[in-house]
C-alpha cells in the first residue's frame, strides 16, 4: 500500500513539475510577445520575430488581440500582426473580433482580413455586410466635410481585395459602399452544387 502511495506521489509531483514548466513555457513566451507588441519599430519586422517564436506567441498574439482589457495599441497591433499570420492560425481570433467586438476593432479585423487574402475569410465578411456602425470619421478639409467609415464598407473594401471583383466601378469617397449586389454574388455562389 505505501508502494502505491509512493507512485502515485510521485506521478502527482511528475504531473505538477510539467505543468510548472509549461506554465513557465507559455509566461516566456507571453512575455516575449509583449516586448515585441510594446517595442514595435515595423510591422514587418515585429510579424517576424512573433513568427519566429512560433505557433504560441501567434495564440498569443491572438489572445491579446481579443482581450477587451488590453490597451487600444496593443490590440490594435496584435490585429494587424494577426494579418501577416497564416489564415489557418489567425482567421478564427479575426473572425471573433470581427463578430463580436467595438467597430473600430472590427474594422480592424476586416482590414487584416483582408490583407490575409484567405477565402476563407469571406463569410465572415458576409456577415458583416449589414452593420451600419461607424469605425471611423475622415475628414477632409477643401471642401470641409467629415465622412463615417462604416463597418460594411470596410467589409466591401475586404471583399473586393480578396476577391479580386468590384460591384462598383466608380467608388466615390464619403459615399457609403453598395452591399447588395455582394450579398446576391454570396447567395448565387453558396446555391452552386
Amino acid at each position: 500500500m505505501k508502494r502505491l502511495f509512493l507512485l502515485a506521489s510521485i506521478f502527482i509531483f511528475i504531473i505538477g513539475v510539467i505543468e510548472a514548466c509549461e506554465q513557465a513555457r507559455s509566461t516566456d513566451i507571453k512575455i516575449k510577445v509583449s516586448a515585441i507588441i510594446d517595442n514595435w519599430k515595423t510591422r514587418a519586422e515585429a510579424s517576424a520575430a512573433i513568427h519566429d517564436i512560433g505557433q504560441d506567441a501567434l495564440d498569443c498574439i491572438g489572445i491579446i488581440a481579443i482581450d477587451e482589457h488590453e490597451t487600444h495599441i496593443r490590440r490594435w497591433r496584435s490585429i494587424m500582426l494577426l494579418g501577416t499570420a497564416p489564415s489557418k492560425q489567425s482567421i478564427p481570433f479575426l473572425g471573433q473580433i470581427a463578430t463580436t467586438s467595438k467597430a473600430i476593432y472590427r474594422c480592424l479585423a476586416l482590414q487584416a482580413l483582408a490583407e490575409s487574402g484567405s477565402k476563407h475569410a469571406i463569410p465572415i465578411l458576409i456577415s458583416q455586410l449589414d452593420n451600419c456602425e461607424s469605425c471611423m470619421i475622415v475628414t477632409s478639409t477643401d471642401p470641409m466635410q467629415e465622412d463615417a467609415i462604416l463597418v460594411s464598407d470596410e467589409a466591401v473594401r475586404a471583399l473586393e481585395t480578396i476577391t479580386g471583383k468590384s460591384f462598383e466601378p466608380n467608388v466615390t469617397f464619403g459615399v457609403h459602399r453598395a452591399t447588395g449586389p455582394w450579398k446576391k454574388w454570396w447567395k448565387e455562389r453558396s446555391h452552386k452544387p
